[in-house]
């Protein structure tokens, strides 16, 4: 029979929340992306994305994302303040998830504050 290596439950607990994090980065790329072509010329659609027939798909999978990112971020901060015993064997560990955790959930206010807060001016940077 062979042995199975043991697992580093400190390596999971890292994947799992930068699987948590990963759409806040997502969605406000598309929103920088958006914002930064818009901001070439307001008033045409020179220099905007062409995503075609996929403009509403896109514009919702970010809306829905942004709404999301804020939920999945306080579960990363759950799981690593619930798991803290785990992660300060690792000294450097506990407080890089919390800095990281930090940084995105702030990212994600303001992706949200963007987004949410009147006319979503990134949705222009794509036709």
């Amino acid at each position: 029979m062979q042995e199975q290596a043991p697992t580093d439950t400190t390596s999971q607990y890292g994947r799992k929340i930068a699987w948590l994090v990963l759409p806040t980065w997502i969605a406000l790329s598309l929103e920088l992306l958006g914002g930064w072509r818009f901001g070439m010329d307001t008033y045409s659609g020179k220099y905007a994305v062409r995503v075609g027939p996929f403009y509403s798909a896109l514009v919702g999978f970010v809306l829905a994302i942004v709404v999301v990112s804020p939920l999945l971020i306080v579960e990363g901060f759950r799981t690593v303040l619930s798991h803290r015993a785990i992660l300060q064997a690792r000294k450097w560990l506990f407080p890089k998830l919390t800095l990281v955790l930090a940084v995105s959930l702030l990212a994600s206010m303001a992706s949200c504050i963007w987004s949410c807060g009147g006319h979503p001016t990134w949705t222009n940077g794509y036709k």
